[in-house]
């Protein structure tokens, strides 16, 4: 399972769940390394970690919104195409080229 190495136990109530799981000595040293930089103890920093890691929304809105920029860069290069081609008669193939430098596509 990667650098967790085994789910122990899950406990509940309902008020709320324990959770138990071990971590490679790596991730245990870098938890409790954060933990101290933000003075608290690993089982607070550790669950601050997962919860803020299962309640995410702002990384599904980047990738939503990186897929709209993408989407408005491409747009923006199809019509500078068609503009330059059909307006100012460039030659498709510079266009083309200018276009691939400038915007990625």
């Amino acid at each position: 399972m990667g650098n967790i190495l085994c789910l122990a136990e899950m406990k509940t109530n309902p008020v709320h769940s324990v959770i138990s799981f071990r971590l490679t000595p790596e991730l245990a040293t870098r938890l409790n390394e954060r933990a101290e930089r933000e003075g608290k103890s690993p089982a607070a920093c550790g669950r601050d970690l997962l919860t803020s890691a299962l309640d995410d929304t702002e990384r599904e809105d980047l990738r939503r919104l990186r897929e709209d920029v993408e989407k408005l860069n491409r747009n923006l290069s199809t019509l500078a195409h068609r503009l330059l081609v059909k307006v100012a008669n460039e030659d498709p193939a510079e266009v083309g080229a200018w276009l691939r430098e400038h915007f990625a596509t």
